[in-house]
C-alpha cells in the first residue's frame, strides 16, 4: 500500500466554494480518526474544523481558535487522554490541548527556534520513551530566482521529556522537507516530502522513512 504506485489521485475535497464564510486559503491539513467519524483541522489562521464518514465528503465544523501571529501547520498527538495540537505561528512552534476536539485550551509556546528562524510544518511523536519534535526552517535566504528556494530542504529534529518545553538551541538536522508522523508497529514512520518545480516539468516527490530511533 505505502509503495511507489499505490497511490490514487482522487477529486480535491473541500474547495472555497464548499466552505462559504471561511477564507479561501486551505493549508496543511491534519486529520485523524474519532468513534466513527473523520477530523479534519487546518489553517491558516482561524484555524478550522471540517467532519466526514468517508474522508470524500466533508462538512464544515467551524473556527476552533485564532491567533494574531498566525496558526498554521497543525499535527494531533494523542497522549495522556488528550489531543495535543502543535502549529507554527511566525516564529514559534505552539501547543494547545483538548478532550474533544472542539474546545482547545490556551496556547503554550514549546520551542522558539534560535536565530530567528521560523518554523514550518511541525510534526511531533512519541517515541522510545521521548518527545520528538520535528520542525522545518525558513531563514529567508531565499534569492527568488527559483521557486524550489521558497522550500528549504531542512528539518530540524528536537528530542524532549517534556512535550511542552523542546530546547530551540540544540536541534539535529537532516535533509528534508514537511515531514509527518504516522503510527506504524510501535516505530514512528516518518513522511517526508520534497516539493520541485513543476513549471519546468519537475514534479512534487514524496518519500517514506522509517526509523527506530
Amino acid at each position: 500500500m505505502l509503495a511507489e504506485g499505490g497511490w490514487q489521485d482522487l477529486p480535491k475535497v473541500l474547495p472555497p466554494a464548499d466552505r462559504p464564510g471561511e477564507i479561501l486559503e486551505d493549508h496543511a491539513p491534519a486529520i485523524l480518526r474519532k468513534q466513527d467519524l473523520y477530523w479534519m483541522i487546518h489553517g491558516p489562521s482561524p484555524m478550522r474544523s471540517a467532519l466526514s464518514r468517508d474522508l470524500l465528503t466533508w462538512e464544515p465544523a467551524g473556527v476552533l481558535f485564532a491567533e494574531d501571529e498566525g496558526a498554521r501547520d497543525p499535527c494531533i498527538l494523542t497522549w495522556d487522554g488528550l489531543y495535543h495540537m502543535v502549529y507554527c505561528t511566525l516564529y514559534e512552534v505552539r501547543l494547545r490541548t483538548s478532550a474533544d476536539l472542539r474546545e482547545w485550551g490556551q496556547a503554550t509556546t514549546i520551542l522558539r527556534m534560535a536565530g530567528n528562524v521560523a518554523p514550518e510544518s511541525p510534526c511531533l511523536v512519541r517515541h522510545g520513551g521521548a518527545f520528538t519534535l520535528f520542525v522545518c526552517g525558513w531563514d529567508g535566504v531565499w534569492d527568488e530566482s527559483d521557486v524550489r528556494g521558497a522550500y528549504q530542504h531542512l528539518t530540524y529534529v528536537y528530542q524532549s521529556d517534556d512535550l511542552r518545553h523542546f530546547d530551540g538551541t540544540q536541534p539535529s538536522p537532516c535533509c528534508t522537507h514537511m515531514p509527518g508522523g504516522l503510527p506504524g508497529r510501535g516505530w514512528p514512520v516518518v513522511h517526508l516530502q520534497r516539493r520541485v518545480a513543476p513549471a519546468r516539468g519537475e514534479h512534487r516527490q514524496t518519500r517514506l522513512g522509517l526509523t527506530s530511533r
